[in-house]
Parts: C-alpha cells; structure tokens; sequence
C-alpha cells in the first residue's frame, strides 16, 4: 500500500507542478524527478487511469524541459553578446 500512496502522491505533485509558472516549474520538475524516479518505481499502485495521466504529464514536461533549456541557452548567447559589447 505505501507504493500505491507514494505513487499517488507523485502524480498529484506533478500535476501541481504542471501549473506553475516557466522557472518555478523547471525547479520544481528537478525536485520531483530526483524524490521519486531515483528511488523507485512510481507507476505501481496506479489505475490505468491514473498511469495514463501520469505519461501525459510525464511526456508533457519532458517537451517542456528541453523547451526551457533551450530558452535558457539562448538567453545565455544573448547575455554573453551584451556582455562583451559593453567591454568593448
């Protein structure tokens, strides 16, 4: 049973997760990935409905994160262009 409620628990965490605002969610995303796919499997305990709504939110966020990556770079690039005209 405490695999099941583990499992519960990290579905209802990822759907608040979902509706965070860009930076809070990526941070938050970190957290949850490491508290529950490091140690174990969370898919137990789940109804099929449940584990369909936990893929969703799973593949949802994973397209998210590299979003955000790839936003962050660019970011970078742009701070570093800012950076070195000034020196200039």
């Amino acid at each position: 049973m405490e695999r099941g409620n583990r499992s519960i628990e990290a579905l209802k965490e990822l759907t608040y997760i979902n509706s965070l605002e860009s930076q809070e969610r990526a941070d938050a995303l970190v957290r949850w990935s490491k508290k529950y796919l490091v140690s174990s499997d969370i898919t137990s305990g789940l109804d099929f409905d449940n584990l369909k709504r936990l893929k969703e939110l799973f593949y949802t966020n994973i397209n998210f994160i590299k979003e955000h990556k790839e936003n962050t770079r660019k970011k970078m690039v742009e701070n570093r262009k800012l950076k070195k005209f000034f020196k200039s």
